[in-house]
């Protein structure tokens, strides 16, 4: 014989083992939603912000609009009521060779120019700096090596590099200028010209260092 509760249906299930609707309904919860094909709304708080979007932007181009003249920020533009900034002077030619000195010259020749003995010869009252432009010309864009005396100051095989594909014309005549005409030293000699470097660079060509009897020879 059988007990009673062997005919008895397990929990969640109906006699004929289909399942209880609430459990059908559960299952469907935890189930996407099937697609559906119609129209859904654009939120309210999204159309006003859209709204709020193109009325500043209509607000900001009506007030900057300048006319949609395409020449308006150009600020190379001249004409009626238009003021061209004249462009900045070039800097006096001592100016710029105080900064040319400093960044290439003065870890030889030092600050106060007296240089390093028996290294770098001196340039305070050196006559090579406050004699034949020329001759220090020829100096600076060829460079020079060998022996040479300054001030009675010996620099064994000394060796001056060659600064034409460094420095342009003013840069050169800049620094000959700020060196020859510099009061700290006591030096009054002339100035000296980015023309007159330009014709002594074509002068020179690229022809290799100087020795100092060489030049002395041209420029005693």
């Amino acid at each position: 014989m059988s007990s009673p509760s062997d005919n008895e249906p397990e929990s969640g299930s109906r006699p004929d083992n289909n399942p209880e609707p609430q459990d059908i309904q559960a299952a469907q919860r935890r189930e996407h939603g099937e697609p559906m094909d119609r129209l859904v709304p654009v939120s309210m708080v999204i159309m006003v912000f859209i709204a709020v979007l193109f009325f500043w932007a209509g607000v900001y181009i009506t007030l900057y609009n300048g006319n949609f003249d395409p020449f308006t920020y150009d600020e190379r533009r001249t004409g009626a009521g238009v003021k061209e900034e004249p462009p900045a002077p070039p800097e006096p030619l001592p100016v710029l060779g105080a900064k040319i000195y400093k960044r290439n010259c003065v870890q030889c020749h030092q600050e106060d120019g007296k240089g390093v003995d028996g290294s770098y010869p001196p340039l305070v009252g050196a006559p090579w700096v406050t004699g034949s432009p020329e001759r220090m010309a020829k100096l600076i864009l060829s460079g020079m090596q060998g022996d040479i005396e300054v001030l009675g100051k010996k620099v064994l095989a000394g060796n001056m590099p060659a600064w034409r594909e460094n420095l342009n014309d003013r840069q050169i005549a800049a620094v000959m200028t700020y060196l020859r005409t510099k009061k700290e030293w006591n030096h009054n000699s002339s100035e000296v010209t980015p023309e007159q470097i330009s014709e002594i660079r074509k002068a020179v060509g690229s022809r290799g260092p100087w020795t100092p009897e060489e030049l002395l020879k041209l420029y005693p």
